[in-house]
């Protein structure tokens, strides 16, 4: 008996360490990376769930360690391998093999995309398993040991991933509560400005649902000016709310963090300016990462639930426990853990996604805040309201309540909008009730437009994506301002928004955009925009490239846009003497607008439709001289004859002129001396079209591969 207990006695310790490893990284190391990396996103701090993940990692680690005793004892022994085995490919998967599914925002995430990891992880999962078993009995004396010293190095790595993983600190006094703080409902009985952000809401959308509602016009948004022509500067909030408070446009001079540290804490932003002349600036937003990143009195972050404190602690660990076993799981188990958005653990503590209850929780506050407005401040003050207007997830119908699962599309866009006005106008409504409303300078904006809610149809040519993502909401009304809504055409740009508080603050002239109060109806301005991918970055974080666009008139007139540039960051790498267009590869080299996704004939091969106007290819000609351009494109019979003209860096070099229907593959000699020393653009313009059903642009061409090779090369 002694012998027998004492044999199991370095099992049962071995089965604990080993088990303890595999509980402690995915249930509790895991979830504390992914919250040093995302800490902004949370109400609470980690450790105020850690008493939640600790007692699931002990149940996990008693469990295993039970199972490994009851088994037989060579089953028992081989099944400590395999727990130690499954442990270790666990770290390395969420260490080592990291894609990007996406971001977490209603949308699906981008499973099916990645599905070419499968094949080659499960087999990685399998392959470390076998090993482990062969290498049994070589790793079971040493389980304990290794476990232990694992465990260990995973424990004290804890400071230094959070030293890593915050962003910076904030100035002024930072409030994370399931409650509203005092201040923010403070305002100055003598002068007010208010920035209502609705993130991604149209100008089109907003003019839609405000004709819906004529009598707003008249009492809600009295004195209102709305710029129906408005043009926005970035896709998404990162960049386009620094041009907001008066930066200028990022141009992929740093890294992306450098560039939002430096632009927010330490440029010359309205807020910063305002603060130096007395003023109280209050920051209220859904997204705390961005208020971390401002310049204010007081910040307060809009809870996403009205839960208890309690309630929402066990949301948050079951929010950070399924991404983190989704971040620890092979491929194949990740589609299972993910459910189609519904996730793993957190509907065992709660009936829907916090992320899902964004919308909801926007909207509540809005309604919430107008009540308990006072006129007590001593000092003037600056509103910053960032709400969650058209942004994803859909959720809400047009009376704001939640509707999970609605569909991806323009109706659904349109009640959610529809939704955010409404609450929007009754706040107006309890500003005017307050006394507020008449002396103050308000600013009603969106950071950027969504995808649906633009004028103009299926049949434009411009790419419908680009252009909704850049007519964002822009309306103000000045101190004293009367009458009925007022709608102007005046080219109007999100820059412009820093300018005209600071022309009624009475502070100088200082910021990139101009004061919409002096901006005529039919004032002529070229206004820039920057398109890009929101993850598309390099290894060290810099914006992959940006597209600069200039628009020299109406911003849904095709002819006004022109395409400048594509700003590249340092280090990415387009030589290439050959693209295979519709390939991954191909996609670095392609423009934002101008192509479709890729398509896949029957046979295999691969292709992407060129859209109107224009469509881009970008390349670093791998050598000096002239050469040849061919490429291989093939024609629908509604566009033939089609003519494609080809610039290079802005110089026509010939065009192609295709008379049949099917394949074919032009080319033509590019002068020495037209491409530049670094990366070229080559421009595709055809003069005709074909609108098909279910089809947002009129295609012009498919285009399977181009090829570059030096004069004489044949």
């Amino acid at each position: 008996m002694a012998n027998s207990g004492t044999a199991e006695r370095p099992l049962t310790g071995a089965a604990l360490l080993a088990s303890g490893l595999l509980a402690t990284d995915a249930l509790l190391v895991g979830p504390f990376t992914l919250y040093a990396f995302n800490v902004f996103e949370y109400l609470e701090t980690f450790g105020r769930i850690v008493p939640l993940l600790l007692g699931l990692v002990v149940a996990v680690t008693l469990v295993l360690t039970l199972v490994a005793r009851v088994l037989p004892r060579v089953l028992g022994e081989r099944f400590v391998t395999l727990v130690f085995s499954l442990a270790c490919m666990g770290w390395m998967q969420a260490n080592m093999f990291v894609a990007d599914y996406g971001l977490i925002d209603g949308q699906a995430l981008a499973i099916e995309g990645r599905s070419g990891r499968a094949t080659g992880e499960l087999a990685l999962w399998v392959l470390v398993v076998l090993v482990g078993q062969g290498l049994h009995r070589f790793l079971l004396p040493r389980i304990a040991f290794l476990s232990g010293l694992f465990l260990a190095l995973g424990l004290v790595s804890l400071p230094f991933v959070s030293a890593s993983g915050g962003d910076s600190v904030p100035i002024g006094n930072e409030f994370r509560s399931l409650s509203p703080v005092d201040e923010i409902h403070s305002f100055s009985d003598e002068r007010n400005f208010l920035l209502v952000i609705l993130d991604a809401t149209t100008s089109d959308a907003f003019a839609r649902v405000v004709a819906e509602q004529p009598e707003w016009g008249q009492t809600s948004f009295s004195g209102f000016t709305f710029y129906a022509d408005a043009l926005g500067a970035f896709p998404t909030t990162a960049f386009s709310l620094p041009v907001m408070l008066g930066i200028p446009p990022f141009r992929n001079e740093r890294s992306v963090p450098g560039y939002r540290a430096k632009a927010m804490l330490e440029g010359d932003t309205i807020a910063r300016r305002l603060m130096d002349v007395g003023v109280a600036v209050d920051w209220i937003g859904l997204d705390v990462f961005h208020l971390s990143q401002g310049v204010y009195t007081t910040a307060y972050a809009i809870p996403k639930t009205t839960e208890s404190a309690a309630a929402y602690r066990r949301r948050m660990a079951a929010e950070l426990l399924d991404l983190s076993l989704f971040r620890h799981a092979p491929h194949t188990l990740k589609e299972v853990l993910y459910s189609e958005g519904a996730w793993t653990v957190q509907p065992l503590v709660a009936t829907t996604s916090a992320d899902l209850l964004v919308p909801a929780a926007s909207a509540r506050f809005l309604a919430e805040y107008g009540g308990g407005l006072r006129l007590d401040r001593g000092s003037a003050t600056f509103k910053i309201l960032h709400l969650n207007g058209g942004h994803t997830p859909m959720v809400l119908d047009d009376q704001c309540n939640v509707v999970p699962q609605r569909p991806y599309d323009e109706p659904s866009y349109l009640d959610q909008v529809r939704c955010a006005v409404t609450r929007t106008a009754e706040f107006f409504d309890q500003l005017k009730a307050s006394g507020i409303y008449d002396n103050s300078l308000i600013v009603l904006a969106a950071d950027h437009g969504g995808h649906f809610g633009v004028a103009g149809g299926k049949t434009h040519l411009l790419s419908k994506k680009l252009v909704a993502r850049a007519r964002p909401l822009l309306a103000v009304k000045w101190p004293d301002g009367v009458g009925p809504l007022r709608t102007s055409h005046a080219p109007a740009w999100i820059g412009d928004i820093a300018p005209t508080i600071a022309a009624a603050a009475g502070l100088p002239e200082r910021f990139h955009g101009r004061d919409l109060a002096q901006l005529p109806e039919d004032a002529s301005r070229e206004r820039a925009y920057g398109a890009y991918v929101l993850r598309d970055r390099t290894g060290d974080d810099w914006q992959t490239h940006i597209e600069e666009y200039t628009v020299s008139g109406p911003g849904l007139a095709s002819d006004s846009w022109s395409f400048e540039q594509a700003i590249y960051a340092p280090g990415v790498d387009l030589r290439a003497e050959e693209i295979d267009v519709g390939s991954e590869q191909g996609g670095r080299h392609e423009s934002l607008h101008g192509w479709s996704t890729p398509r896949r004939r029957p046979d295999g091969t691969t292709y992407r439709r060129a859209t109107m106007p224009e469509a881009s290819l970008f390349l670093d000609v791998p050598f000096d001289g002239a050469f040849d351009l061919q490429a291989r494109i093939s024609v629908r019979r509604e566009v033939v004859p089609l003519t494609i003209r080809v610039d290079v860096d802005g110089t026509s070099v010939g065009e192609w002129v295709v008379k049949r229907v099917g394949t074919t593959e032009p080319e033509l000699v590019v002068p020495a001396g037209v491409a530049g020393e670094s990366i070229s653009t080559i421009t595709f313009r055809a003069d005709r079209a074909h609108l098909h059903p279910n089809e947002e642009q009129p295609i012009a061409f498919n285009l399977d591969w181009l090829r570059v090779e030096p004069r004489g090369a044949q």
